[in-house]
Protein backbone atom coordinates (compact mmCIF):
# COMPACT_ATOMS: atom_id res chain seq x y z
CA UNK A 1 0.00 0.00 0.00
CA UNK A 2 1.38 3.44 -0.92
CA UNK A 3 1.96 6.24 1.50
CA UNK A 4 -0.87 8.75 1.63
CA UNK A 5 0.56 12.06 0.46
CA UNK A 6 -0.93 15.28 -0.75
CA UNK A 7 -0.72 15.87 -4.48
CA UNK A 8 2.50 17.65 -5.52
CA UNK A 9 1.91 21.38 -5.55
CA UNK A 10 3.44 24.58 -6.92
CA UNK A 11 7.18 25.08 -7.43
CA UNK A 12 6.68 24.65 -11.19
CA UNK A 13 5.67 20.99 -11.23
CA UNK A 14 2.70 21.84 -13.42
CA UNK A 15 4.83 24.03 -15.68
CA UNK A 16 7.93 23.79 -17.81
CA UNK A 17 11.05 24.09 -15.68
CA UNK A 18 14.40 25.57 -16.64
CA UNK A 19 17.87 24.49 -15.57
CA UNK A 20 19.78 26.51 -13.01
CA UNK A 21 21.80 29.35 -14.47
CA UNK A 22 19.46 29.90 -17.42
CA UNK A 23 17.47 32.84 -16.11
CA UNK A 24 16.57 35.59 -18.54
CA UNK A 25 18.26 38.98 -18.36
CA UNK A 26 16.73 41.32 -15.78
CA UNK A 27 13.33 42.65 -16.83
CA UNK A 28 13.43 46.28 -17.99
CA UNK A 29 11.63 48.90 -15.92
CA UNK A 30 8.84 49.10 -18.46
CA UNK A 31 8.39 45.33 -18.63
CA UNK A 32 9.09 42.95 -21.49
CA UNK A 33 8.05 44.30 -24.89
CA UNK A 34 7.79 42.59 -28.30
CA UNK A 35 10.91 44.40 -29.52
CA UNK A 36 12.96 42.63 -26.83
CA UNK A 37 12.40 39.19 -28.36
CA UNK A 38 15.25 39.34 -30.89
CA UNK A 39 17.85 40.01 -28.18
CA UNK A 40 16.35 37.35 -25.92
CA UNK A 41 16.21 34.62 -28.57
CA UNK A 42 19.80 33.29 -28.06
CA UNK A 43 19.12 32.97 -24.33
CA UNK A 44 15.80 31.16 -24.62
CA UNK A 45 15.76 27.72 -22.88
CA UNK A 46 14.42 26.11 -26.06
CA UNK A 47 17.24 27.63 -28.11
CA UNK A 48 19.75 26.27 -25.58
CA UNK A 49 17.78 23.01 -25.11
CA UNK A 50 17.71 23.51 -21.36
CA UNK A 51 14.11 23.00 -20.38
CA UNK A 52 12.01 20.15 -19.05
CA UNK A 53 8.37 19.52 -19.78
CA UNK A 54 6.61 17.77 -16.87
CA UNK A 55 5.20 14.96 -19.02
CA UNK A 56 2.82 12.36 -17.68
CA UNK A 57 5.75 9.93 -17.42
CA UNK A 58 7.84 12.37 -15.36
CA UNK A 59 4.91 13.19 -13.09
CA UNK A 60 4.21 9.49 -12.46
CA UNK A 61 7.90 8.84 -11.78
CA UNK A 62 8.02 11.72 -9.34
CA UNK A 63 4.95 10.51 -7.45
CA UNK A 64 6.54 7.09 -7.02
CA UNK A 65 9.87 8.63 -5.99
CA UNK A 66 8.47 11.09 -3.47
CA UNK A 67 6.49 8.25 -1.88
CA UNK A 68 9.72 6.32 -1.31
CA UNK A 69 11.47 9.41 0.01
CA UNK A 70 8.61 10.35 2.32
CA UNK A 71 8.50 6.82 3.74
CA UNK A 72 12.33 6.69 3.94
CA UNK A 73 12.41 3.46 1.95
CA UNK A 74 15.75 2.32 0.61
CA UNK A 75 15.30 2.16 -3.13
CA UNK A 76 13.33 2.28 -6.37
CA UNK A 77 14.26 1.49 -9.97
CA UNK A 78 12.78 2.55 -13.30
CA UNK A 79 13.61 0.48 -16.38
CA UNK A 80 13.27 1.80 -19.93
CA UNK A 81 14.87 1.89 -23.35
CA UNK A 82 17.64 4.29 -24.28
CA UNK A 83 16.67 7.84 -25.29
CA UNK A 84 13.27 7.55 -23.64
CA UNK A 85 14.04 10.49 -21.34
CA UNK A 86 15.36 8.75 -18.23
CA UNK A 87 18.23 11.20 -17.69
CA UNK A 88 15.90 14.18 -18.09
CA UNK A 89 13.50 12.57 -15.64
CA UNK A 90 16.31 11.99 -13.13
CA UNK A 91 17.24 15.67 -13.18
CA UNK A 92 13.60 16.72 -12.89
CA UNK A 93 13.02 14.46 -9.89
CA UNK A 94 16.03 15.98 -8.14
CA UNK A 95 14.67 19.48 -8.70
CA UNK A 96 11.19 18.56 -7.50
CA UNK A 97 12.46 16.74 -4.41
CA UNK A 98 14.61 19.71 -3.40
CA UNK A 99 11.60 22.00 -3.73
CA UNK A 100 9.25 19.77 -1.76
CA UNK A 101 11.72 18.37 0.82
CA UNK A 102 14.18 21.21 1.56
CA UNK A 103 15.97 19.33 4.36
CA UNK A 104 17.14 16.36 2.28
CA UNK A 105 20.38 16.17 0.29
CA UNK A 106 19.84 15.02 -3.31
CA UNK A 107 22.42 14.33 -6.01
CA UNK A 108 22.27 12.82 -9.50
CA UNK A 109 25.01 10.28 -10.24
CA UNK A 110 25.75 9.02 -13.76
CA UNK A 111 27.02 5.45 -13.39
CA UNK A 112 29.77 4.16 -15.64
CA UNK A 113 31.42 0.82 -16.17
CA UNK A 114 35.03 -0.30 -15.77
CA UNK A 115 36.98 -2.88 -17.77
CA UNK A 116 37.66 -4.78 -14.56
CA UNK A 117 36.34 -4.51 -10.99
CA UNK A 118 38.07 -1.67 -9.12
CA UNK A 119 37.71 -1.21 -5.38
CA UNK A 120 35.98 2.07 -4.59
CA UNK A 121 34.83 2.68 -8.17
CA UNK A 122 31.27 3.55 -7.10
CA UNK A 123 32.55 6.00 -4.47
CA UNK A 124 34.77 7.70 -7.04
CA UNK A 125 31.84 8.11 -9.43
CA UNK A 126 29.72 9.62 -6.65
CA UNK A 127 32.44 12.11 -5.75
CA UNK A 128 32.93 13.03 -9.41
CA UNK A 129 29.23 13.79 -9.72
CA UNK A 130 29.59 16.54 -7.10
CA UNK A 131 32.99 17.68 -8.43
CA UNK A 132 34.74 16.69 -5.20
CA UNK A 133 38.45 17.53 -5.12
CA UNK A 134 39.31 14.10 -3.73
CA UNK A 135 37.56 12.07 -6.46
CA UNK A 136 40.90 11.06 -8.01
CA UNK A 137 42.13 9.23 -4.92
CA UNK A 138 42.92 5.55 -5.37
CA UNK A 139 42.29 4.24 -1.86
CA UNK A 140 38.75 2.85 -1.57
CA UNK A 141 38.53 3.47 2.18
CA UNK A 142 39.50 7.11 1.79
CA UNK A 143 37.00 7.53 -1.05
CA UNK A 144 34.24 6.10 1.14
CA UNK A 145 35.18 8.43 3.99
CA UNK A 146 35.06 11.39 1.61
CA UNK A 147 31.58 10.41 0.40
CA UNK A 148 30.30 10.09 3.96
CA UNK A 149 31.90 13.37 5.04
CA UNK A 150 30.45 15.19 2.01
CA UNK A 151 26.95 13.86 2.74
CA UNK A 152 27.22 14.73 6.44
CA UNK A 153 28.40 18.27 5.66
CA UNK A 154 25.58 18.87 3.17
CA UNK A 155 22.93 17.59 5.57
CA UNK A 156 24.32 19.54 8.51
CA UNK A 157 23.89 22.74 6.50
CA UNK A 158 20.24 21.83 5.88
CA UNK A 159 19.48 20.45 9.31
CA UNK A 160 18.48 17.12 7.76
CA UNK A 161 19.32 13.43 7.99
CA UNK A 162 18.15 11.99 4.66
CA UNK A 163 20.40 11.45 1.62
CA UNK A 164 18.82 10.68 -1.78
CA UNK A 165 20.98 9.43 -4.63
CA UNK A 166 19.41 9.41 -8.10
CA UNK A 167 21.49 6.90 -10.04
CA UNK A 168 21.31 7.09 -13.82
CA UNK A 169 22.32 4.12 -16.02
CA UNK A 170 22.63 1.78 -13.05
CA UNK A 171 23.07 -1.05 -15.57
CA UNK A 172 26.66 0.18 -16.06
CA UNK A 173 27.57 -0.62 -12.46
CA UNK A 174 28.90 -4.09 -11.67
CA UNK A 175 27.88 -6.23 -8.72
CA UNK A 176 30.90 -4.96 -6.77
CA UNK A 177 29.67 -1.40 -7.22
CA UNK A 178 26.20 -2.30 -5.96
CA UNK A 179 27.79 -3.90 -2.91
CA UNK A 180 29.70 -0.64 -2.37
CA UNK A 181 26.39 1.25 -2.35
CA UNK A 182 25.09 -1.21 0.24
CA UNK A 183 28.14 -0.58 2.41
CA UNK A 184 27.70 3.18 2.03
CA UNK A 185 24.06 2.95 3.09
CA UNK A 186 24.96 0.84 6.12
CA UNK A 187 27.69 3.26 7.22
CA UNK A 188 25.39 6.26 6.85
CA UNK A 189 22.70 4.44 8.82
CA UNK A 190 25.15 3.99 11.69
CA UNK A 191 25.62 7.76 11.64
CA UNK A 192 21.89 8.41 11.78
CA UNK A 193 21.43 9.15 8.07
CA UNK A 194 18.89 7.42 5.83
CA UNK A 195 19.93 6.73 2.24
CA UNK A 196 17.39 6.28 -0.56
CA UNK A 197 18.57 5.30 -4.04
CA UNK A 198 16.33 6.01 -7.03
CA UNK A 199 17.79 4.25 -10.08
CA UNK A 200 17.22 4.40 -13.81
CA UNK A 201 18.43 1.62 -16.07
CA UNK A 202 18.02 -0.06 -19.42
CA UNK A 203 16.09 -3.32 -19.95
CA UNK A 204 19.22 -5.41 -19.32
CA UNK A 205 18.81 -4.63 -15.62
CA UNK A 206 16.11 -7.29 -15.53
CA UNK A 207 18.80 -9.91 -16.21
CA UNK A 208 20.88 -8.45 -13.37
CA UNK A 209 17.97 -8.88 -11.00
CA UNK A 210 17.50 -12.48 -12.12
CA UNK A 211 21.21 -13.14 -11.61
CA UNK A 212 21.10 -11.68 -8.10
CA UNK A 213 18.10 -13.89 -7.30
CA UNK A 214 19.98 -16.97 -8.49
CA UNK A 215 22.93 -15.96 -6.29
CA UNK A 216 20.55 -15.50 -3.36
CA UNK A 217 21.63 -11.88 -2.94
CA UNK A 218 18.24 -10.83 -1.64
CA UNK A 219 19.65 -7.93 0.36
CA UNK A 220 20.86 -6.18 -2.79
CA UNK A 221 17.53 -6.75 -4.50
CA UNK A 222 15.62 -5.44 -1.49
CA UNK A 223 17.81 -2.35 -1.25
CA UNK A 224 18.07 -1.34 -4.90
CA UNK A 225 15.95 -3.46 -7.28
CA UNK A 226 12.68 -4.11 -5.48
CA UNK A 227 9.51 -3.76 -7.56
CA UNK A 228 11.05 -2.35 -10.77
CA UNK A 229 8.81 0.07 -12.64
CA UNK A 230 8.59 0.47 -16.40
CA UNK A 231 9.67 3.79 -17.91
CA UNK A 232 7.92 4.36 -21.22
CA UNK A 233 8.21 6.93 -23.97
CA UNK A 234 5.43 8.89 -25.59
CA UNK A 235 2.82 6.18 -26.06
CA UNK A 236 0.19 7.99 -28.07
CA UNK A 237 -1.08 11.15 -29.68
CA UNK A 238 -2.83 12.23 -26.47
CA UNK A 239 0.48 12.28 -24.58
CA UNK A 240 2.10 14.21 -27.44
CA UNK A 241 -0.78 16.68 -27.33
CA UNK A 242 -0.11 17.22 -23.62
CA UNK A 243 3.54 18.00 -24.39
CA UNK A 244 2.57 20.52 -27.05
CA UNK A 245 -0.05 22.07 -24.75
CA UNK A 246 2.69 22.81 -22.21
CA UNK A 247 4.56 24.69 -24.94
CA UNK A 248 1.40 26.58 -25.87
CA UNK A 249 0.08 27.48 -22.41
CA UNK A 250 2.06 25.79 -19.58
CA UNK A 251 5.31 27.65 -20.15
CA UNK A 252 6.56 31.17 -19.56
CA UNK A 253 9.86 32.77 -20.51
CA UNK A 254 11.21 35.21 -19.62
CA UNK A 255 9.63 35.28 -16.20
CA UNK A 256 7.05 38.01 -15.89
CA UNK A 257 6.55 38.33 -19.65
CA UNK A 258 3.41 36.22 -19.86
CA UNK A 259 4.79 34.72 -23.08
CA UNK A 260 4.50 30.99 -23.54
CA UNK A 261 7.14 29.31 -25.67
CA UNK A 262 4.76 29.26 -28.63
CA UNK A 263 3.85 32.92 -28.22
CA UNK A 264 7.52 33.91 -27.85
CA UNK A 265 8.52 32.28 -31.15
CA UNK A 266 5.28 32.84 -33.10
CA UNK A 267 3.67 36.00 -31.67
CA UNK A 268 1.64 36.93 -34.76
CA UNK A 269 0.36 33.42 -35.38
CA UNK A 270 -0.36 32.98 -31.67
CA UNK A 271 -2.48 36.12 -31.57
CA UNK A 272 -4.53 34.71 -34.43
CA UNK A 273 -5.13 31.44 -32.58
CA UNK A 274 -2.33 29.15 -33.77
CA UNK A 275 -1.46 26.44 -31.23
CA UNK A 276 0.91 23.52 -31.71
CA UNK A 277 -1.29 21.13 -29.73
CA UNK A 278 -3.86 21.34 -32.49
CA UNK A 279 -1.24 19.82 -34.80
CA UNK A 280 -0.58 16.83 -32.53
CA UNK A 281 -2.15 14.26 -34.84
CA UNK A 282 -0.20 15.52 -37.85
CA UNK A 283 3.11 15.51 -35.94
CA UNK A 284 2.39 12.04 -34.54
CA UNK A 285 1.53 10.71 -38.00
CA UNK A 286 4.70 12.02 -39.61
CA UNK A 287 7.00 10.92 -36.78
CA UNK A 288 5.42 7.47 -36.57
CA UNK A 289 5.97 6.98 -40.30
CA UNK A 290 9.65 7.90 -39.95
CA UNK A 291 10.47 5.87 -36.84
CA UNK A 292 10.85 2.08 -37.34
CA UNK A 293 9.96 1.24 -33.71
CA UNK A 294 7.01 3.63 -33.41
CA UNK A 295 4.65 0.79 -32.46
CA UNK A 296 6.31 0.87 -29.02
CA UNK A 297 5.83 4.63 -28.76
CA UNK A 298 8.08 7.53 -29.68
CA UNK A 299 11.16 8.20 -27.60
CA UNK A 300 11.27 11.61 -25.94
CA UNK A 301 14.60 12.53 -27.50
CA UNK A 302 13.06 12.21 -30.95
CA UNK A 303 10.06 14.31 -29.95
CA UNK A 304 12.16 17.01 -28.29
CA UNK A 305 14.61 17.32 -31.18
CA UNK A 306 11.79 17.50 -33.72
CA UNK A 307 9.84 20.10 -31.78
CA UNK A 308 12.96 22.18 -31.12
CA UNK A 309 13.74 22.30 -34.82
CA UNK A 310 10.16 23.25 -35.70
CA UNK A 311 10.39 26.25 -33.39
CA UNK A 312 13.90 27.29 -34.35
CA UNK A 313 13.52 26.87 -38.11
CA UNK A 314 10.01 28.20 -38.59
CA UNK A 315 9.79 31.19 -36.24
CA UNK A 316 11.21 33.49 -38.93
CA UNK A 317 8.11 32.70 -41.03
CA UNK A 318 5.76 33.85 -38.30
CA UNK A 319 2.75 35.73 -39.62
CA UNK A 320 -1.00 35.84 -39.10
CA UNK A 321 -1.55 33.12 -41.73
CA UNK A 322 1.09 30.72 -40.41
CA UNK A 323 0.15 27.03 -40.79
CA UNK A 324 2.23 24.01 -39.82
CA UNK A 325 2.50 21.64 -42.77
CA UNK A 326 3.56 18.02 -43.13
CA UNK A 327 6.66 19.04 -45.09
CA UNK A 328 7.80 21.18 -42.15
CA UNK A 329 7.63 18.19 -39.83
CA UNK A 330 9.36 15.92 -42.34
CA UNK A 331 12.17 18.46 -42.69
CA UNK A 332 12.55 18.66 -38.88
CA UNK A 333 12.79 14.86 -38.72
CA UNK A 334 15.38 14.77 -41.51
CA UNK A 335 17.52 17.53 -39.99
CA UNK A 336 17.35 15.88 -36.56
CA UNK A 337 18.59 12.62 -38.16
CA UNK A 338 15.94 10.57 -36.39
CA UNK A 339 14.63 8.41 -39.22
CA UNK A 340 17.48 5.90 -38.83
CA UNK A 341 15.83 4.43 -35.76
CA UNK A 342 14.60 5.07 -32.22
Amino acid sequence: MGVALDEPTAHGRKRISHEDGDAAPEMPAGGWLPEHRAALLPHHPLTKRRYTIPTTVIQHAYRASRERVYARHTGLIFIGKTRYGKTTCAKAIRQYLLEEFPHIHVIVVAARSTLRPVAGHAYRVILESVKHVCAARADATLLLRNVVADVETALAAKGGDHFVMILDEVNLFGDEDIVSLLELGNLLELRGITMTVISFGQPGVAQRITSLQQQNKQQLIARFFRRPKSFVGCTGVDMLRDVLTYLDTGSEWPEGSGWSYTEFFFPQAYQRGFRFHRCAELIWQEMSAAMPDAEDGLNMEAITMTIDWLFLSLHRFDNEQFVLEAKDIQNAIDVSDLSWGS
